[in-house]
């Protein structure tokens, strides 16, 4: 039993990575990374660190952006998802890009990158993970010079997106399960709407905040299998664990996004995604 329920766990982490590298790919993501670069004039030979990068993150365009004469460093925590990004990286022969294996936290001079190494630091979907967020944006601050910058895109926790016409309710009750699984781990689905709070916690100065919505019809059906059913699937033990439904419950909400995947739509709003930029001022 203990040796299924690991292999379970190892095959549920592996489809979240297959998941996670979709979405890095995909065209709206890779738009929203180069224009947030593109805010903060990063440029080719800029050196800038991708936070919790996962098995692709913002890495591609990262590279792209800052070209052969720069560097991309991706930095995880997490075994799988860190092999995997070093074969996706090798694969497209992006020697400026380097995989480190490390937490945040043990991250720095051992790993030959003291405090202050980055023109820019990026993180996805990295703060509303963490039960202290104002401590770990203090960390990612300290990895950046004096004078640069700090990007994060988080999901806003509004319970009006996503949205669709004909409507597909189930998403609703998929995201209060999937908020209060955060909740219930200590995490913070809500730190979008604190971001200016902690930039002065951190002792950075905030340059912009907006949110990003993707419209386009043609992104309806793989937003509901990638955010719907994927992440449900991802997301089932923990929603078991917690009491928030039962394994028919969940299954009844699969088959609603399942049949949602073969309708054609009039309208789509994604959820809304914050971009959010800030300064490290010069000392």
């Amino acid at each position: 039993m203990i040796t299924q329920t690991a292999n379970f766990e190892r095959i549920r982490r592996l489809i979240q990575c297959q998941r996670l590298i979709r979405l890095a790919q995909n065209p709206t993501n890779v738009r929203y990374v180069k224009e947030a670069c593109a805010r903060i004039g990063l440029k080719a030979g800029d050196r800038v660190i991708d936070i919790g990068c996962g098995p692709a993150g913002a890495l591609l365009p990262l590279a792209e952006v800052v070209g052969p004469s720069g560097m991309v460093v991706g930095l995880d925590r997490n075994d799988d998802v860190v092999n995997l990004a070093r074969q996706v990286v090798t694969q497209r022969g992006l020697d400026q890009v380097k995989i480190v294996h490390a937490d945040l936290d043990e991250f720095g001079e051992q790993h030959g990158y003291p405090d202050g190494s980055f023109d820019a630091a990026y993180c996805r979907l990295v703060l509303f993970n963490q039960r202290d967020p104002a401590a770990m944006l203090q960390r990612i601050a300290a990895t950046v010079r004096p004078g640069g910058y700090v990007v994060a895109h988080e999901v806003l926790d509004d319970p009006d997106y996503p949205r669709f016409e004909p409507p597909v309710p189930g998403f609703s009750k998929f995201r209060h399960w999937f908020n209060e699984c955060l909740r219930q781990q200590g995490r913070s689905p809500g730190v979008a709407r604190m971001l200016s709070t902690l930039a002065e916690e951190a002792g950075l100065r905030e340059i912009s905040r907006q949110g990003l919505i993707d419209a386009n019809l043609a992104s309806a059906v793989d937003f509901i299998q990638e955010q719907g059913l994927n992440l449900l699937l991802v997301f089932k033990p923990s929603i078991l664990l917690y009491g928030l439904a039962t394994a028919d419950e969940i299954e009844a909400l699969a088959a609603e996004f399942r049949k949602a995947t073969a309708v054609s739509y009039k309208f789509f709003l994604s959820w809304i995604m914050v971009e959010w930029i800030a300064q490290k001022p010069e000392q």
